[in-house]
């Protein structure tokens, strides 16, 4: 690791721990203790079956703009994928697990390393612009004294602004841009064969059917819904009572700042963020502090699948969701 890698991060962890310890000394941890420990089970299952939920539709999504691509993976196998992808989020910095390692898997298989980055890029863009979306429209509904049609209005020009994006992402026009930008730049040339096949491979997917485009965005938004839900559903699990319409938002803010590499697996900053944006809703710190913790429970949760997942795939030699191993060479 490179001396600018370990000056990053031990500025994250500085940021973790600086950020824990303050809420350690100023938030009552009996109170947060107690919240978590009165939390309604009933809530609970219900809030980690759509954890579920969104991540099925999360391979389902993957599989969408691979198959696009000309890779074909199952639904399981992606699901694999995205989950060792959350266990090594724990203890990797994000561009590398949900980068390097989701990339590593997807291009494997066919050698198809331009064609699985740029689905890569294109689902992460997508996801970004979706989840602002959800943000504006949520913000608009929680704030917004507003008539039923005007706040349908706001959704329609959110959705329509995240579909523009999507397919300019997807069209000729930047593209050649971007071509005729590299040519002029002194990069390396083998730099700038792989940017331009990566960005061929957008464009051919921009030349597929509307209907792909579509179908991975209606997934997305759907996954989007099912998380806010989710969300709703944990905080109601601590009997937070700040209006659905405001969780909404704070779900989606809370998301785009997790996605700034400035801490470990969004440590302090997911418990700072949340005691900070609920305080305006009424909320205690204590019982903000206990709903950050239970979220931080389901990541652990799931990346412990994705640690017995990689365990499996590790010791019997295949790719992430198959049903049938190979022969362990163990065996042999």
């Amino acid at each position: 690791m490179t001396a600018h890698r370990l000056a990053l991060r031990g500025c994250q962890i500085a940021v973790s721990l600086g950020l824990l310890t303050y809420l350690v000394l100023t938030v009552p941890m009996r109170d947060v203790l107690a919240a978590l420990l009165s939390a309604n089970p009933a809530w609970l299952v219900i809030s980690f079956t759509l954890v579920g939920g969104t991540n099925l539709l999360a391979a389902l999504q993957m599989r969408a703009i691979l198959a696009a691509q000309g890779m074909v993976f199952s639904v399981g196998q992606i699901a694999g994928i995205n989950l060792i992808t959350k266990f090594y989020g724990l203890f990797l910095p994000s561009y590398l697990a949900g980068g390097v390692v989701r990339w590593h898997h997807f291009s494997k298989p066919e050698g198809k390393r331009a064609q699985a980055l740029a689905a890569m890029i294109f689902s992460r863009e997508v996801e970004i612009v979706t989840t602002i979306a959800f943000g504006i429209v949520f913000y608009y509904l929680a704030t917004s004294s507003g008539s039923a049609g005007s706040a349908i209005a706001t959704l329609m020009v959110a959705l329509a602004a995240a579909v523009l994006v999507v397919l300019l992402s997807v069209s000729r026009a930047p593209h050649a841009a971007l071509r005729a930008g590299l040519t002029r730049l002194p990069f390396p040339h083998h730099m700038t064969a792989h940017v331009l096949k990566v960005s061929q491979c957008l464009v051919d997917f921009g030349r597929r059917h509307r209907a792909y485009h579509l179908q991975f965005l209606a997934l997305c938004i759907l996954r989007n819904a099912l998380g806010v839900i989710s969300f709703i559903c944990f905080a109601r699990a601590l009997r937070i009572a700040a209006p659905a319409m405001s969780l909404g938002w704070i779900r989606a803010a809370l998301d785009l700042v997790l996605i700034l590499p400035i801490s470990i697996a969004g440590l302090g900053v997911r418990d700072a963020s949340l005691v900070a944006m609920l305080k305006h809703q009424g909320v205690l710190p204590a019982a903000a502090l206990a709903f950050s913790f239970l979220l931080l429970a389901r990541t652990l949760f799931v990346a412990l699948l994705g640690g017995i997942v990689e365990g499996l795939r590790i010791y019997h030699g295949v790719a992430p969701g198959l049903v049938h191993p190979r022969l362990n060479p163990r065996d042999g």
